[in-house]
């Protein structure tokens, strides 16, 4: 009866069908919570907003913000990262604002979606975990929507979303943060790392033998420290007939244009991110003249740099624009890839002549002409397409943001700035393997990373995961201790010996004392 009630009340939440003002049009709004669970001392919430129906003038912005209120008033309450639309000027305005306060930390959105033609879909998967208290148990579930345009800021209402949370089954502990903590994301609401289950359990501490002071955390070596990122995206934009410039309605260019969209309004938005330069590279099909396929590319690499560059206020300078006029590498690796029966034959062709020595005509000529009518059906559309490639350097962070943004944004953090956060947590608990392990997934070719996730995985008695990471640095000298330790806890000293005498060379003080623990078994 209880969950039919739920299903029942969370459908018919948010459905307004009047228009606010006449800044702002709204029909149809659904935000439906979906689950709420509580799990290592963190409560998980998961709701459905769909916004596809809000619409907002250039001036405006529209914020929807989840709040958990306790039922006693005076006991709780917590306002989650709001999702905002706005309009491209309030955008900007909002940015202005930003980058000139001083001295305050900003409230970081969930979302943010700007409001204009090329805007894709406005449904979004709203999940958060925040640190637990006992309060919330019975805690209600509310909306606040509110409006803020070039003069004013006001709330439009306040919705019950669930009345009663009616948490069960609930941990305590002594590891509760006071401020909420988003659950981590990694840019796709699909894929997100998750904490890897315990499968293989080992206490932390056997008689006097404390695992704790034996496994190696490294530091990061803070003056290599790398925040510049890249992000790239390969666009196949149609074109009608005889036009050159980006038509953003026109066939599925809306679809590619989202891309950019993607990649480029977070970092214009999060007041993190500084872009440092976008190459753009266009590229046509080996089919037609020559000189045709040359000055197209040229045309349409440059004519869309100036579509992003307008489109999304990006200064000039930062564009490096080129083309190649016919794509014969992109055309041999369908060709490796796809191996239709003719492709030995037809990169035979390739290698063999010049682009002005009849290659073409020669392909065109291969078996009939069959293979080359294949090729402009399945392969040369796959070769018009535009490349970009967006860098960037992300700001050194406070203390402050970085307490927040390892489970918001930590995509945007340097190894030091993710292992700070861990020495608000006791080593062996899930929150403590959870940083390490945050930084291991977003460095994974890193040693460090792997090394120190798999000393935080060892103290919570995951040794299988311990193995996971271990083997990606296994042939640096600097994971030998840890490998030792590991050894050691599946109950073979011996072996782990071997591994703290390899160790003695790079951690002189501790593999010795652990060569001295496995040698006293």
């Amino acid at each position: 009866m209880n969950s039919i009630h739920y299903i029942i009340r969370a459908t018919l939440l948010v459905i307004l069908t009047a228009i606010w003002n006449t800044n702002i049009v709204a029909e149809g709004i659904r935000i439906i919570p979906k689950s709420y669970t509580v799990r290592n001392d963190s409560l998980y919430l998961l709701l459905d907003m769909d916004l596809n129906s809000v619409h907002v003038n250039s001036l405006t912005a529209v914020s929807f913000i989840p709040i958990l209120q306790a039922a006693n008033k005076q006991a709780g309450k917590i306002e989650l990262p709001p999702v905002i639309v706005t309009g491209s000027k309030r955008f900007r305005f909002e940015q202005r604002e930003r980058a000139l306060a001083v001295g305050q930390i900003p409230v970081i959105p969930y979302r943010i979606l700007l409001d204009k033609q090329q805007t894709g879909s406005k449904s979004i998967e709203y999940r958060i975990a925040i640190p637990y208290a006992s309060w919330m148990q019975k805690a209600s579930l509310l909306l606040r929507q509110e409006v803020k345009d070039c003069c004013d800021q006001q709330v439009l209402g306040i919705d019950t979303l669930t009345k009663n949370l009616n948490l069960k089954q609930v941990l305590q502990n002594n590891n509760i943060a006071a401020n909420p903590v988003p659950a981590h994301d990694t840019g796709t609401q699909e894929h997100r790392p998750v904490v890897a289950p315990i499968r293989v359990q080992a206490n932390i501490q056997t008689g006097s033998l404390d695992y704790a002071s034996m496994v190696s955390f490294l530091r990061p070596d803070f003056k290599q420290e790398n925040k510049e990122r890249t992000q790239s995206a390969t666009l196949y934009i149609d074109y009608p007939l005889g036009k050159d410039e980006v038509y953003p309605d026109f066939k599925n260019n809306r679809e590619e244009i989202n891309k950019i969209d993607a990649i480029l309004y977070p970092l214009l938005s999060d007041g993190f991110s500084e872009l440092e330069h976008i190459r753009i590279r266009g590229y046509a099909s080996p089919d037609g003249p020559y000189g045709e396929n040359e000055k197209l590319s040229a045309n349409r690499s440059r004519l869309f740099a100036d579509y992003v560059e307008d489109a999304y206020k990006i200064p000039s300078r930062l564009f490096n624009v080129s083309s190649v006029a016919e794509d014969w590498s992109g055309l041999k690796e369908l060709l490796r890839n796809a191996a239709p029966s003719y492709a030995p034959a037809a990169l035979k062709i390739i290698n063999q002549y010049g682009i002005f020595s009849g290659r073409e005509k020669q392909l065109m000529d291969l078996q009939g002409g069959i293979p080359y009518k294949d090729m402009l059906r399945h392969f040369f559309p796959k070769l018009r397409r535009i490349e970009i490639v967006v860098e960037y350097r992300i700001r050194k962070l406070n203390e402050s943001e970085i307490a927040e943004m390892i489970y918001t944004h930590p995509d945007l953090m340097s190894l030091e700035e993710i292992y700070a956060v861990a020495r608000y947590y006791r080593p062996g608990t899930d929150q403590y393997r959870e940083v390490y392990e945050i930084a291991a997934f977003h460095f994974p070719d890193d040693v460090i990373a792997n090394v120190n996730a798999a000393s935080a995985v060892m103290l919570t008695g995951d040794l299988e995961s311990a193995w996971n990471y271990l083997r990606k640095a296994e042939a640096d000298p600097r994971s030998w201790n840890n490998m030792g330790v590991l050894t050691l806890m599946e109950g073979d000293p011996e072996g782990a010996a071997v591994w703290f005498r390899k160790a003695v060379g790079v951690e002189p003080q501790k593999a010795r004392q652990n060569l001295e623990i496995a040698e006293s078994y």
